[in-house]
């Protein structure tokens, strides 16, 4: 039985924590999807990023860095809006 417990431990499927928040950090909404299924799938990503008790802080701050990079102002040619008619590129 000794064995049979080693060869479980030694080829049970690690979690590459590192992999799961980059796949969770990177998650941009589509332009199709709607914001509710963006939020739920946001929720579904957090957790298995071990956050522990920031779970909720990370998928907020999530929501937040993309509303950042859109701004509802102006309209760009990539969807994003920019400040006042001002280019995002300049400064």
């Amino acid at each position: 039985m000794k064995t049979l417990k080693k060869f479980d431990d030694y080829f049970k499927v690690r979690k590459n924590t590192i992999y799961e928040r980059a796949r969770f950090n990177r998650r941009d909404q589509r332009e199709e999807e709607l914001s509710e299924q963006y939020i739920t799938t946001l929720y579904d990503l957090v957790e298995s990023c071990e956050y522990g008790p920031l779970k909720e802080e990370n998928v907020a701050r999530q929501i937040s860095r993309r509303h950042q990079r859109c701004r509802p102002l102006r309209e760009t040619a990539d969807g994003c809006r920019t400040d006042a008619g001002k280019s995002k590129n300049r400064h």
